[in-house]
């Protein structure tokens, strides 16, 4: 729903086009859904429970959300609507607070329809894409322990000791989760900003970009002027700059090493479409104005 509200997306843009695409031939509104998701800040948690397992099944994920406890989605639909600015955002919240049962219907009524449209086909896909990423993750867990694993995850989470730190603009409240357990979740539409589930009735989760994440819809995209113009992995490594990220950063995305990734950050530098600044010891990449240019173009912005 995220990807869905933006005018165009640094590597979904397939995907993106072909889904209103389809959303319009199937004549599907997602009323509810785009309420309960609105295009920035919190999301209601009632949508993403923490996973109790490796690979979830959709109809039990599904029945899940059917049994959220009432009171939890009258809490939600109360936080959401202290969170927007629209007041028709929140007469429809508030009505829904009246009848949250009705709520609990019209959204996985919305979310199996969608399922059934969009993502089931796509599911082997991303399931590979998480799976792989699940396994490089327990590899580099192993290798260098898990304080530095879980630095890599993501350029906003840092690790200082025992403390684990992440900038998140969902992130402004109490922690009300448990903080002895923390849940991991790959996620291929969460780029750029990592999703926080901070919620008294689950552990503490996050969702993450997985590695790899620039070439996921590659296959789908036959005509990329970008890549024609740069080479395929340096407008990969364009798109991902959203946010500023380090060497080691981009690697992680790419799934290559440090050392080539760098030598592609040189290659766009010379050109004039990346910029670098250090931050202490970490140098930090971003587009230039040049390079956000050339993005936007490629995705028709």
């Amino acid at each position: 729903m995220r990807v869905l509200a933006q005018g165009s997306h640094a590597f979904h843009a397939v995907w993106l086009a072909e889904t209103r695409a389809a959303l319009a031939d199937a004549r599907l509104t997602l009323r509810t859904l785009d309420l309960l998701v609105p295009p920035t800040g919190h999301m209601a948690d009632l949508l993403t429970p923490a996973p109790t397992g490796r690979v979830g099944v959709h109809d039990a994920e599904l029945e899940r959300i059917r049994a959220t406890p009432l009171e939890d989605v009258v809490a939600d639909l109360r936080h959401l609507a202290s969170s927007t600015r629209s007041p028709e955002r929140r007469r429809a919240l508030a009505a829904f607070a009246e009848d949250p049962a009705a709520l609990l219907v019209s959204a996985t009524e919305e979310l199996s329809r969608f399922w059934d449209l969009r993502l089931a086909r796509s599911w082997p896909r991303l399931q590979a894409l998480a799976d792989a990423d699940i396994a490089h993750r327990g590899a580099r867990a192993a290798d260098l322990g898990l304080a530095r694993s879980l630095s890599e995850l993501h350029p906003r989470l840092q690790v200082d000791g025992d403390t684990v730190t992440l900038r998140t603009a969902c992130l402004d409240e109490p922690l009300a989760a448990a903080p002895t357990e923390l849940v991991l979740v790959p996620s291929a539409f969460t780029w750029p900003d990592p999703l926080v589930l901070n919620h008294h009735a689950h552990p503490l989760t996050v969702a993450y970009a997985p590695r790899g994440i620039g070439t996921l819809w590659q296959s789908a995209r036959e005509s990329d002027g970008l890549a024609e113009l740069t080479g395929g992995t340096r407008a990969q490594a364009l798109r991902l700059l959203d946010i500023p990220m380090t060497t080691s950063d981009l690697a992680e995305q790419l799934a290559l090493t440090p050392p080539t990734v760098n030598e592609h950050l040189r290659i766009l530098a010379r050109a004039g479409t990346v910029s670098a600044s250090r931050q202490g010891r970490r140098v930090y990449y971003a587009r230039t104005p040049l390079g956000e240019g050339l993005v936007a173009r490629s995705l028709g912005g």
